[in-house]
């Protein structure tokens, strides 16, 4: 199953996409979508990719960041 979180390197993102990689068994695909626009976001982005969540930096008021 693929998954979007939206808002990815905020604290709440981060943490359900976290876990959906890491205790989903393999069943879920994880990408996250985060405009970085809070200082700091950008933190969590690294992590994020470590444990195989795709990340993309993107608006999701831009209908072309979601393609």
């Amino acid at each position: 199953m693929k998954v979007l979180v939206t808002g990815a390197c905020g604290f709440v993102g981060s943490s359900i996409a976290l876990h959906l990689a890491s205790h989903g068994d393999q069943r879920y695909r994880v990408t996250g979508i985060d405009n970085l626009y809070r200082a700091g976001s950008e933190m969590n982005r690294v992590k994020l990719q470590s444990h195989g969540i795709r990340f993309v930096h993107g608006d999701l008021r831009v209908a072309s960041d979601l393609e």
